[in-house]
């Protein structure tokens, strides 16, 4: 004290007091804060970059799927929004579908919107959304088929109206032309099948003259006489009945239609039947034709036995008995003549006198 009093009387002016310093930071305080100041700065950038959804521990849910969202999207618009649970949207996407725009707009969306759901930046949407996007799904492709094949039905009724018109039209212009040509063709083909079926027959006359009335009979008077032979009475009876249509003049066929019409009306009588030895068979007789031996019955003239009735054997003339008593059966008995009794006999008429007839030799 009494040297600061002596150094200050001395002239010599106080020192000033010295100012407070800060103690120096150690080192082991500074490393706590800036740990500190790391550890915020570290809380910060987590806050903001954490997804504020994402579930903290187990998650026992299925992922969501951006790609299921876009293709539920492409099948049903609309259904993507369902799938990310925003079934307000859906509604205006579906309305739209015609759209080509809107329905690409609805697949963006539905996929940006899973992604973020997928990120947890997002909320899940509630249980069941999958299973209602299928139903939007299905309803949607059932609406769009049933207009597409209403369309259909409706363009092809549309053109088969038109067609039925075009038909009505062409109808009323070309029916009375088309009726004329078909008729012209009509008698045209008519025409041709009349020359070709008369070239045919005359082809056919020419490779097949035509048989006369009298050499048919002649052929036919052979096979009946087989049969008669055969002792087939019914059937050469009807058969020379044919051969006297085709040779009137053909007495033999007379002959021998008698004896069998008594066979066949009298079975137990046995008359012997008239000789025919002079007929050969038929196939002779043609062989005889076809080599110029025998002529044929329309250029031939009349044979002498053919003509006149033969008498020489009993059998042929007991059938020209029969056939004439046949004859005069058929004949009406005439009624008495008046004064006449019943029981008299009748009176028979005068014959007149009758030209001799002539017998050819």
């Amino acid at each position: 004290m009494l040297g600061a009093s002596t150094a200050f009387g001395a002239g010599e002016a106080p020192a000033a007091p010295p100012r407070h310093q800060p103690e120096p930071i150690r080192a082991d305080e500074t490393n706590a804060v800036a740990a500190r100041l790391a550890m915020a700065f570290a809380e910060r950038e987590r806050d903001t970059s954490a997804p504020p959804y994402k579930p903290e521990g187990f998650v026992d849910h299925y992922p969501h799927f951006p790609a299921l969202a876009a293709g539920l999207s492409v099948l049903g618009p609309g259904a993507g929004q369902i799938y990310n649970g925003q079934p307000e949207r859906a509604l205006g996407y579906a309305l739209s579908w015609p759209l080509l725009k809107p329905w690409l707009d609805s697949v963006r969306d539905a996929h940006a919107r899973a992604a973020k759901i997928e990120g947890y930046w997002l909320p899940r949407p509630p249980d069941g959304a999958l299973l209602r996007a299928v139903r939007h799904v299905v309803i949607v492709q059932a609406v769009v088929w049933g207009l597409i094949s209403f369309s259909i039905w409706s363009y092809h009724s549309w053109e088969r109206r038109q067609e039925q018109e075009r038909v009505r039209q062409l109808r009323q212009i070309a029916l009375p032309s088309a009726f004329d040509e078909a008729v012209m063709k009509v008698g045209d083909a008519k025409l041709a099948a009349l020359t070709a079926y008369e070239r045919e027959v005359e082809a056919y006359e020419k490779a097949n003259p035509k048989m006369s009335d009298a050499e048919r009979g002649e052929r036919l008077f052979r096979v009946a006489l087989e049969s008669c032979k055969a002792r087939k009475y019914a059937q050469c009876q009807s058969l020379m009945r044919r051969v006297l249509q085709l040779q009137p003049a053909q007495r033999d066929a007379v002959r021998l239609m008698a004896w069998a019409k008594i066979q066949v009306d009298h079975p137990q009588q046995r008359l012997k039947m008239p000789d025919m030895s002079r007929y050969a068979s038929l196939e002779v007789y043609e062989e005889k034709l076809a080599t110029g031996l025998v002529e044929p019955p329309d250029q031939a003239a009349p044979s002498n036995n053919a003509s006149a009735p033969d008498t020489s054997t009993g059998a042929g003339k007991a059938a020209d008995d029969k056939a004439a008593q046949d004859k005069a059966a058929d004949q009406p008995a005439k009624p008495p003549a008046d004064g006449a009794p019943s029981g008299a006999p009748e009176a028979k008429p005068e014959a007149s006198p009758q030209p001799p007839t002539t017998r050819t030799p």
